[in-house]
């Protein structure tokens, strides 16, 4: 399996094309394999992953679903072309 790591660059993809489904979930994966040991180990885990990617505010750690930020980075650009004139 190959490690990925959230860098600049993927997050500058994500600003830019709409992730497919499958990538996504593979994404989260590292990212709950990373967070709860690779999943080595065959205890219950303390937290769901829903609880964990509820935001700071909430109390809880803030990570964020995926799809979420990739269609707010997407949104963003929306956004900033229909307020912007001429920086096509």
């Amino acid at each position: 399996m190959i490690k990925v790591t959230m860098t600049n660059v993927p997050m500058y993809y994500m600003s830019l094309f709409k992730m497919p489904s499958l990538v996504v979930k593979r994404l989260e994966k590292c990212q709950r394999d990373f967070l709860w040991d690779g999943g080595l180990s065959k205890k219950d885990h303390l937290v769901k992953w829903d609880e964990v990617c509820k935001p700071k505010s909430a109390g809880d750690l803030g990570i964020g679903g995926l799809k979420k930020r990739n269609m707010t980075l997407l949104s963003k650009w929306l956004w900033r072309f229909s307020t912007e004139r001429g920086n096509l």
